[in-house]
């Protein structure tokens, strides 16, 4: 369940992002950082994955 949360912020802050990149606005610093720490528990989300179904096979 707290994956499909993550992945939804995860897109509202890539469109924050891509919003800004677009219209030219100042990012604040909050968003950077989110953005940041979001990726990284998808990655480590990710490679816990790996990891069990190593152990599976």
């Amino acid at each position: 369940m707290y994956r499909v949360v993550i992945i939804l912020l995860a897109i509202c802050l890539l469109i924050t992002s891509l919003s800004h990149l677009f219209f030219n606005y100042e990012l604040s610093n909050w968003v950077e950082y989110a953005n940041l720490i979001i990726v990284l528990i998808l990655v480590i989300d990710l490679f816990k994955d790996l990891f069990k179904k190593k152990k599976e096979n």
